[in-house]
């Protein structure tokens, strides 16, 4: 069984607007390769989440997963469907 590293995140930095302003991505992309159980679900969720707080416009989610819990795995989708920000899931 894989877990899931939440170090898999590269980004492409938008411009800044003045010196002191932190930059922000436009896009974020997640690869999340690892089963779908509790811990790996909601550190998925707590990463898009952190995403969209900070601002991130759209986040890219590529999985690759050999299954796992069910019940997780409708919470996910559940997630997926409500997130502010553009999520395209690449499967």
């Amino acid at each position: 069984m894989s877990e899931f590293n939440p170090g898999l995140v590269s980004t492409k930095l938008s411009k800044t607007v003045g010196a002191t302003l932190p930059m922000i991505p436009d896009t974020v992309y997640v690869s999340f390769s690892a089963e779908i159980v509790p811990h790996t679900t909601e550190s998925l969720i707590g990463l898009l989440s952190e995403q969209v707080n900070r601002g991130v416009k759209d986040v890219y989610l590529m999985l690759s997963t050999p299954g796992g819990s069910v019940m997780h795995g409708m919470n996910l989708y559940n997630v997926l469907r409500i997130m502010y920000s553009e999520v395209c899931r690449c499967i």
